[in-house]
């Protein structure tokens, strides 16, 4: 038989042979469950940035286009629009609390992306500082109207890829319960 033709030492090398074969599994396997641990929770990350920087861009817009509407009533009657009318706003403070908090995650994101959200900030910024002015006329109103249109579109482009995640994580987790 095979036994009696193993000699000591030779058993004790097969043994740590397959031990090593063994903990080299693992390691491997183990290593896999991780990557697939990280990304589920990089999944997550970014539907949660998508999610919140979605609702505001959606909340920042909607005052915009307020102030917007008000400076081409005013432009619509030939009024002088002065801050006193309201139309300047709000402080940056609420105006950007997530993306601030958060700028160093938009990596989740694909570099396209990314680059629109930070785009998309700087026109906010740009508009909130505009509707500041003492004076505005119809083509910086039309310019207004045109990058909060860029900006909408972006807000609505992270509120779709924060619903499409949510959707395809909702099935998984169905799937792997099943």
């Amino acid at each position: 038989m095979l036994w009696d033709t193993i000699k000591p030492g030779q058993g004790a090398l097969i043994g740590s042979v397959v031990g090593f074969l063994a903990l080299a599994g693992a390691t491997v396997f183990n290593a896999s469950m991780e990557r697939t641990r990280q990304e589920l929770h990089r999944t997550e990350q970014r539907l949660s940035l998508a999610a919140a920087l979605s609702a505001e861009i959606a909340h920042n817009v909607t005052r915009l286009e307020n102030q917007l509407d008000n400076v081409d009533h005013a432009l619509s009657k030939h009024e002088v629009i002065s801050l006193d009318e309201g139309i300047a706003g709000y402080g940056a403070r609420e105006f950007n609390d997530v993306y601030e908090s958060r700028s160093g995650d938009l990596g989740l994101f694909d570099p396209d992306l990314a680059h629109r959200v930070v785009a998309a900030y700087g026109h906010m910024v740009t508009l909130r500082y505009a509707l500041a002015k003492d004076t505005f006329d119809r083509k910086l109103a039309d310019a207004a109207r045109y990058m909060l249109g860029d900006v909408k579109k972006t807000g609505e482009e992270l509120y779709l890829l924060a619903n499409v995640q949510a959707t395809q994580q909702d099935q998984g987790a169905f799937l792997r319960k099943t």
